[in-house]
């Protein structure tokens, strides 16, 4: 049996629900695309450098009065500790709220 260092979070079920041998997530920071004309744009966060980077879209609006499409949204990449995103579709009037962080 190997015994391993760190913590464990049990619930009082008695189910495990943390072990610091399982990746967890650092939200870093979150930023809203731009004007809503089909800007791209990037940010950069030195902090993208801890592990592993994820980014997820928590928002996207139509400020203008737009149509929303099925699958519309930025298309964003990150590379080193730049986050990146542009609007594929072109200019609609949207706007997304984008959160990114690591594991």
């Amino acid at each position: 049996m190997t015994q391993h260092a760190g913590l464990q979070v049990f619930g009082a079920d008695g189910v495990l629900r943390l072990d610091t041998e399982d990746a967890t997530a650092l939200i870093l920071g979150q930023f809203t695309t731009g004007s809503g004309h089909g800007d791209s744009g990037s940010i950069n966060d030195a902090n993208l450098s801890l592990g592993t980077p994820f980014w997820y879209v928590i928002s996207l609006a139509w400020p203008s009065g737009g149509f929303a499409y099925v699958g519309y949204g930025p298309a964003v990449s990150i590379s080193g500790n730049t986050v990146s995103w542009s609007w594929p579709h072109g200019d609609n009037g949207a706007v997304a709220t984008i959160v990114y962080g690591v594991h």
